[in-house]
């Protein structure tokens, strides 16, 4: 009899025992989970803060310039001590920009995309390439003539989507810049914007 009542007491204890250890697995679970969704939630708030600190854009000594006047409903920060802007819509739909020899920007809508123009960069039999920034929307190069002793030259081409419409901004071929130049100039392109409400 006392054999059996030690047994169903032994019995109860590891009942509780379980219980007791079930419950502090229960209670370890539960602080990972939240520890790790905390360690996500702060991951995720660095990531926005990273992306937000890429994006920022230096607009020192910038102007906002309204290009409404040219069917463009949209607005660019251009340099504001380089020099009065030279603004003019081309024959064939674009805007260009020039301020003095180091600024030239020109905004296409519906123009290429940086898949159409690496490629054509690919097919140049001139000039040399080479990528000194690249992204999905982005690209910065170094031009050169190989062998030819002449400088190797400094552009920019991007792609931004306005108002569900593809714009192509690039520096102007036809200038030649040098890679400090070139700051400015995506500073600008990537400060433009749909205009704001008056």
């Amino acid at each position: 009899m006392n054999t059996i009542f030690v047994f169903h007491q032994y019995k109860f204890e590891l009942k509780s025992l379980n219980k007791l250890t079930f419950g502090f697995i229960a209670l370890f679970l539960i602080a990972c989970g939240s520890s790790e969704t905390k360690s996500t939630a702060e991951t995720e708030n660095e990531n926005t803060e990273n992306q937000n600190s890429e994006s920022a854009i230096d607009l020192t000594d910038m102007e906002k310039t309204d290009l409404s006047e040219f069917d463009f409903p949209i607005e660019i920060y251009i340099p504001s001590n380089n020099g009065k802007p030279e603004i003019t819509a081309t024959e064939w739909g674009s805007i260009e920009i020039r301020i003095g020899d180091n600024f030239g920007v020109e905004i296409i809508p519906n123009g290429s995309d940086i898949t159409s123009r690496k490629a054509d960069m690919d097919k140049d039999l001139v000039f040399t390439y080479n990528f000194i920034e690249e992204s999905p929307d982005l690209i910065v190069y170094e031009q050169t003539i190989l062998d030819s002793g002449v400088e190797p030259e400094f552009h920019f081409f991007m792609n931004k989507t306005i108002n569900g419409e593809l714009f192509e901004i690039k520096s102007l071929a036809e200038m030649s810049f040098k890679k400090h130049h070139i700051e400015k100039m995506l500073n600008a392109a990537k400060s433009i914007q749909v205009k704001s409400a008056s």
